[in-house]
């Protein structure tokens, strides 16, 4: 009789072994918890930077493309990142027009302007965006030039 309640005595707490096998479980799951923590604030901080970029050059777009004239330079008090961020703006005219839009009298040349936000202290392109406009400062050329 005495040897039943010893025996079931020992049955009401775990053994050694599962107690080990029980932490060992709950650590990789907690080690996997964490990995998907870090993963994520990684992602999260990629997504913030590249909207950080792509918020700067729409800001440079929209400047650009308020313009009057192609220019080359942004003033830093309509883009205040220059400190951080160097804008490389070129022009150039767009080709492989169709046929029936070249040489019509009157007609704007389509110009292009690409834009690269480069970080000054990576020397990486950050983000790069192509717009298409039409030239008016050249149309001013042509109607002054035709008038004298």
């Amino acid at each position: 009789m005495i040897m039943k309640n010893s025996s079931s005595f020992f049955c009401k707490f775990f053994t050694l072994l599962e107690v080990i096998t029980a932490i060992a479980i709950l650590s990789l799951g907690l080690a996997g918890l964490f990995q998907l923590s870090i993963s994520g604030q990684l992602k999260v901080a990629n997504a913030v930077e590249k909207y950080n970029a792509s918020h700067r050059l729409a800001l440079a777009c929209e400047y650009i493309l308020l313009q009057k004239d192609e220019i080359s330079e942004i003033p830093e008090e309509f883009f205040p990142y220059l400190d951080e961020y160097q804008l490389d703006i070129s022009w150039e005219d767009v080709e492989d027009l169709p046929e029936d839009f070249q040489d019509q009298v009157g007609q704007l040349p389509l110009r292009s302007c690409t834009i690269e936000l480069v970080n000054r202290k990576t020397s990486k392109v950050e983000a790069k965006i192509i717009l298409e406009r039409l030239g008016y400062d050249s149309k001013e050329e042509t109607t002054q030039g035709g008038a004298r």
